[in-house]
C-alpha cells in the first residue's frame, strides 16, 4: 500500500443492520467481509499540507472522521440535558 491508500474490513452481517464493525481478516467475520479500498489523489489545499509529516491518506481520514473530544462533548451535553429534564 502506497502512502495515498488504505484497506480495511467491515464485518458483512452488522453492516446488513446498519452498523460497523472492523475486521482484522475477511475470515474473522461469518458471513465473510466487505472489503473497502481508498485510494486519495489530488487532496485539496485545504485538507493537505505537503508541508506536513502526515501521508495524504491520514489527512484525508482525519478530515471525515469525527475526533473522539468532540463526541465526548456532546454525550455530555446530552447527559446534562437528560438529568435538567428528570429534575
Amino acid at each position: 500500500m502506497g502512502l495515498n491508500e488504505t484497506q480495511f474490513f467491515i464485518n458483512k452481517q452488522v453492516a446488513y443492520i446498519g452498523k460497523v464493525t472492523f475486521v482484522d481478516t475477511p475470515e474473522n467475520s461469518p458471513l465473510g467481509a466487505i472489503e473497502v479500498f481508498i485510494q486519495v489523489d489530488n487532496i485539496p489545499p485545504l485538507l493537505y499540507d505537503e508541508n506536513d509529516e502526515e501521508s495524504p491518506i491520514e489527512a484525508f481520514i482525519d478530515a471525515f472522521t469525527p475526533k473522539w473530544e468532540w463526541i465526548k462533548e456532546e454525550k455530555n451535553k446530552q447527559r446534562q440535558k437528560k438529568r435538567k429534564r428528570s429534575e
